[in-house]
């Protein structure tokens, strides 16, 4: 399986809110069947405990994906950036090209070179 990571967090935040809702929605349906019956239902006590679970877990994963775009709004922003590097036009053909010489690593063509043997420009 191949991980495309998270695509679109605020989708995710949407989903993990209708999970929340529904859980409550579950819980209270629960609670109110127990009052108008006085009594203790399998019925209420599955409404409860599963309308429990699934709010618990969605208002968690909620929270997770809020974080997640909180990050990528900041990536998008470029908050947090090291650097931004640019490479001049011979470098990179160089890079690209068979590189034979005893500073590759591999001697196949890419860019697996050793970056302390070219030229700072």
């Amino acid at each position: 399986m191949r991980n495309t990571g998270l695509r679109n967090p605020a989708a995710s935040v949407l989903i993990c809110f209708a999970m929340f809702i529904g859980g409550a929605v579950s819980v209270w349906s629960g609670v109110s069947e127990m009052n108008a019956l006085g009594a203790e239902t399998n019925s209420s006590a599955a409404k409860i405990g599963i309308g429990l679970f699934v709010g618990i877990i969605g208002f968690l994963f909620q929270l997770n994906f809020l974080w997640g775009v909180r990050v990528m709004r900041a990536m998008r922003r470029g908050d947090g950036e090291i650097a931004r590097w640019t490479v001049p036009p011979e470098t990179l053909e160089a890079g690209t090209a068979v590189n034979v010489s005893p500073h590759c690593a591999t001697g196949t063509a890419g860019f697996n070179f050793d970056a302390t043997a070219l030229p700072l420009v």
